[in-house]
């Protein structure tokens, strides 16, 4: 098979993005006036929240104080907090030279290890982290006087004994107005990180990647015209339920939402009462959700009004295409499915003036290339799965201070080896199937977790499902058996032994859990947003291990699954 090229191909301004958002005309339609509150706040209008016009009076004043105190190059940590003025801190410490990570909640020890790993200069928080972030700056040698609270406030009064200042003490409202950001060339555009995003751990351990001015750009750009392809209002309303250190939120959340001046709301936590007093205060127009938000909405809140909303988008894990026919069917708004990578941003998505009618993540966004290649990195046919390669002229720089595993991230010939195991068919649809390291061979069959989990909930009794890998100790070869996590819906009364029975009799051989299964309330949720598939991994080896040493000699594990 030739390498697939997008059908489509846009042109991309290589500047920084700065003057890419606040000095380059939008068009279609130039979105929001710059004086309507375009930054909103989930719980409502009596918060405050940020103009467009306000916003950029922001970014210079913060940058023109900000400067007074940090170096060029220096880092910043945006810890724990999703509030309005989040963008005004980001954007203002690019505004001088500064590069950002934002980073959610962890425990201490992590916390020192990200503040460490980042090698952060300069932390803004939340004021209920306090705490936590002066235990972690001190073991991470970030001085007090480097700590900033950031909440929904333009003013407030120092914290701790007056050591940390409020992120308003770095404004400089007189000179501000008049500050000006080094406008970038185009190739300094293209080598100057501006972002350092944590990945999601699927293709092993974080790393933090590097984002570039004109890979955020090219990411923008490429959502855009995608999403333009189809008529929109010119006063589009986001809502992004994505978690915001991710580059879902990054792009859908904060950056096109600015770009086009769509209004964004912001919703720091995530629950589903305040999600949908929010639709029903701000009549949003597009939502964008990760899959495990998707389904409680699907599960929970059927009769909730989502007239307003004319598009869907969810991600971050395999989406079976029933739960997107059923979203339709109760919302009248179609669902896409979106597919993509911290490193490059999103790859796939639907055309929206094309209803899908499979599990297809649609076709490749613009500028960008992908073939499907075997083991040995040897294109395969359209039709025949293998991994997933793509070629990203957005990608990004590397990782931080990971040459090898920047190397081992790209083939010779400069794609991205995604470990997505997928096809494309013959009229350009691509199809994901799972990730390369969930991929189960059972008697010389192959099967893909996502098979397993898309079977299982076609029991009427269960509402969700994982399968992760794991290695029974009698097994002679090295290949993993499949191992369950499931959750019934509520009132199931299901014991495992009528689940394993039904199983044996519904679904073939290769789809049963030769691992075994267990029930849970809930699926876990990682710290990055996601299903936590790498806890359920350690947690599945624990429980196969803990089986093994309480087994009578002679007697074998799987007898006990």
């Amino acid at each position: 098979m030739a390498t697939v090229t997008s059908r489509f191909n846009i042109p991309v301004p290589s500047t920084d993005l700065l003057t890419y958002i606040f000095d380059t005309p939008w068009s279609p339609s130039q979105g929001w006036p710059g004086d309507e509150p375009l930054v909103l706040n989930a719980k409502g209008p009596d918060v405050p929240s940020c103009t467009f016009n306000e916003l950029k009076h922001l970014v210079k004043c913060f940058a023109c104080g900000f400067q007074q105190r940090a170096r060029p190059g220096a880092r910043v940590v945006i810890y724990g907090t999703l509030d309005v003025y989040l963008p005004a801190v980001v954007l203002g410490a690019i505004g001088v030279g500064a590069c950002c990570n934002i980073c959610p909640m962890y425990p201490v020890p992590e916390t020192v290890a990200r503040f460490e790993t980042v090698q952060a200069d300069f932390v803004f928080f939340a004021p209920q982290h306090l705490d936590r972030v002066l235990s972690a700056a001190a073991q991470a040698g970030i001085p007090t006087d480097h700590l900033f609270v950031l909440d929904e406030y333009t003013t407030g009064q120092p914290v701790a004994g007056g050591t940390v200042q409020h992120w308003s003490s770095l404004l400089d409202l007189i000179k501000g107005p008049e500050f000006e950001w080094r406008r970038l060339s185009a190739e300094e555009a293209k080598t100057t990180t501006v972002l350092l995003t944590h990945t999601s751990g699927t293709t092993g351990l974080p790393k933090l990647a590097e984002r570039t001015h004109y890979g955020l750009i090219g990411n923008i750009e490429q959502l855009l015209y995608r999403y333009h392809l189809k008529t929109r209002s010119q006063h589009e309303i986001f809502f992004c339920t994505f978690l915001y250190v991710g580059i879902g939120f990054i792009l859908y959340g904060l950056l096109i939402p600015l770009k086009a001046r769509y209004k964004s709301i912001y919703m720091a936590e995530y629950s589903l009462e305040q999600f949908l007093r929010s639709v029903e205060l701000f009549r949003p127009t597009s939502l964008h959700s990760p899959k495990h938000h998707f389904q409680g909405l699907l599960n929970n809140a059927t009769h909730a009004d989502f007239s307003s909303v004319t598009s869907l988008r969810t991600g971050g894990a395999m989406v079976p295409f029933q739960l997107c026919e059923e979203w339709t069917r109760c919302h009248g708004s179609p669902c896409e499915v979106v597919c993509g990578m911290t490193e490059g941003g999103i790859h796939f998505a639907s055309d929206p003036r094309i209803l899908e009618t499979d599990n297809t993540v649609g076709e490749l966004l613009p500028n960008l290339e992908a073939k499907v290649v075997d083991p040995h990195g040897q294109p395969l046919a359209r039709g025949e799965c293998g991994e997933i390669w793509i070629k990203n002229p957005f990608v990004m720089k590397g990782y931080l201070d990971n040459a090898d595993q920047t190397r081992e991230l790209f083939s010779s010939d400069g794609f991205i080896k995604t470990g997505d195991i997928g096809m494309v068919n013959e009229r350009g649809r691509w199809y994901v199937l799972g990730r390369i390291k969930d991929m189960f061979k059972r008697n010389t069959l192959h099967v893909m977790a996502s098979e397993i989990e898309a079977a299982i909930i076609t029991h009427p009794e269960i509402l969700e499902a994982v399968v992760v890998p794991v290695k029974l100790p009698e097994e002679d070869d090295e290949e993993p058996a499949p191992r369950g996590y499931i959750v019934r819906r509520p009132g199931s009364a299901l014991t495992m032994s009528e689940f394993m029975q039904w199983m044996s009799c519904e679904l073939s051989e290769k789809l049963c859990l030769e691992g075994g299964a267990e029930f849970l309330e809930s699926l876990p949720v990682s710290t990055g947003g996601k299903i936590d598939r790498n806890g359920l991994r350690e947690r599945a080896a624990r429980e196969i291990g803990t089986i093994r040493d309480s087994a009578p000699a002679g007697e074998q594990v799987t007898s006990q699954l």
